[in-house]
């Protein structure tokens, strides 16, 4: 049986591990719809090789 401090830390890793999954998959999920609003809105100029 763990101790109730073992517990404790135990939910504090937790809690932790969970906010660094949040972090990373809105970290990811911005870059990746930020890469494709620039290519889907990207327009290339008129003349690119003057």
């Amino acid at each position: 049986r763990l101790s109730q401090a073992q517990d404790e830390w135990r939910a504090l890793a937790m809690a932790v591990d969970r906010l660094c999954l949040w972090g990373a998959l809105a970290l990811t999920g911005g870059c990746a719809l930020g890469t494709g609003l620039d290519a889907a809105l990207h327009r290339p100029p008129d003349t690119p090789f003057p």
